[in-house]
């Protein structure tokens, strides 16, 4: 249970610091770059990637978005 317990809280602290280095490089490009909208366009390209029937997808995202306004 304390080798458990040890690797959980080691795992803990690495994610803590990712945290901290992902901070840190977001302040270093947010003068440079547009960071929400980089962050949603990451989003979309997940999404794209994990659609199985990708024609379709390709269909409705056409039609969505010709009739914004």
């Amino acid at each position: 249970v304390k080798e458990f317990i040890g690797k959980v809280e080691a795992v803990d602290n690495e994610i803590e610091l990712l945290k901290e280095d992902r901070k840190e490089i977001i302040e270093e490009y947010s003068e440079r770059l547009d960071y929400k909208t980089l962050m949603a366009a990451l989003k979309v390209v997940k999404i794209q990637n994990s659609v199985v029937h990708r024609d379709t997808f390709d269909l409705f995202m056409e039609a969505l978005t010709d009739h914004q306004p």
